[in-house]
């Protein structure tokens, strides 16, 4: 199941941790909390199940800028009620948005993941653009048990074969999905990187969008925030397109596309491309699987990058313009995601 704040409710998530938190044949619970909403249900439904005999483990940042007092009053609250605690290791913030369900069917463990973009929190979920993956597929539940021991051993190996983890696999994996579209279209392949992203300021990341600009990789960037790549110069980064879009929801979710060859991999991730991100903070990308789930994504980008009314764009003199709307129609994104998600709830 995938879900798009606002345009989906959260009370989804809400309602399923608190019925897992009472359900007998659940095991087990495991989450990590960044940002939370003053009077968390969240929160509540863990010390619930913790009440009600399952083993509950919280991994609670305490270094989440502004909310650091806050987040040592629901580890204290969580720990008095018999929740299993956990903070990150010295020098490595957690900022995975991460949920981890093991519930006893038959004769067999199944596991329910939860993969986001953004916090755990009722407020923010109704102003934030993010995204929340909910899976059973075990290709990606076994992996999230995995990024959960890790965060418990943080110096214990580990390896991942879907997910992107920082500062496990991250840079790497994304340098080499960089470079085989540089050399799908040096080779004449379909290529073309599309990528959503509150902030783009990592060098090495940067240069090797330049490399693929260069090559003649077409780049498109929905960028919210600071962005330190230049668009429109010549040699360098004229197939990059650049855009924000500022409208009555913060957009907020970050989203990885690689054309890869026609076989499109879309990534749903926790992490901008900052140097914090990618090499001194836990977080999680992973993939859409299902190819019902993927395409939904990418009909949201193709509206998003079409928005002729909120969106603005960057020019190589740094100048952020209103896209000019020529004789195009009229579309103004959010709304027009909320017609299209509204669209797939109609029977056929």
């Amino acid at each position: 199941m995938l879900l798009y704040y606002p345009y989906h409710t959260f009370e989804h998530v809400l309602e399923l941790l608190r019925q897992a938190s009472f359900d007998p044949s659940v095991l087990a619970i495991k989450i990590n909390i960044y940002r939370v909403a003053k009077d968390s249900r969240i929160i509540d439904a863990m010390i619930h199940a913790a009440h009600n005999g399952k083993k509950v483990t919280v991994v609670v940042e305490l270094q989440a800028r502004f909310d650091e007092e806050a987040n040592i009053h629901w580890a204290k609250r969580l720990t008095e009620a018999g929740v299993h605690v956990i903070f990150s290791a010295p020098g490595l913030k957690i900022h995975a948005k991460l949920f981890l369900i093991s519930r006893k069917e038959g004769d067999e463990v199944v596991r329910y993941a939860h993969i986001g973009t953004g916090n755990f929190n009722e407020k923010t979920a109704r102003i934030y653009t993010d995204y929340s993956l909910l899976t059973a597929d075990a290709r990606i539940t076994n992996e999230v048990r995995r990024v959960f021991n890790f965060i418990e051993n943080p110096y214990r190996p580990v390896s991942f074969d879907y997910l992107l983890v920082s500062p496990q696999n991250s840079r790497r994996l994304l340098y080499e999905m960089i470079d085989r579209e540089i050399a799908n279209a040096q080779n004449g392949q379909p290529s073309g990187i599309t990528l959503k992203l509150n902030n783009l300021v990592d060098k090495g990341l940067v240069d090797r969008l330049y490399a693929a600009s260069s090559s003649g990789v077409p780049v498109n960037l929905l960028i919210r925030g600071m962005c330190s790549l230049i668009p429109g110069l010549e040699g360098i980064s004229e197939n990059i397109r650049v855009i924000s879009i500022v409208d009555r929801f913060l957009e907020h979710d970050r989203v990885y596309c690689f054309e890869n060859g026609g076989d499109k991999q879309v990534w749903l991730s926790s992490a901008d491309w900052m140097t914090r991100n990618i090499d001194y903070r836990i977080e999680v990308a992973a993939p859409l699987l299902d190819p019902r789930l993927k395409q939904r994504v990418l009909d949201i980008f193709d509206i998003l990058f079409n928005d002729t009314v909120k969106a603005r764009y960057l020019d190589k003199e740094l100048s952020n313009r209103y896209v000019p709307r020529g004789n195009r129609r009229k579309v103004r994104a959010q709304m027009a995601i909320y017609d299209y998600l509204k669209s797939l709830e109609q029977p056929d």
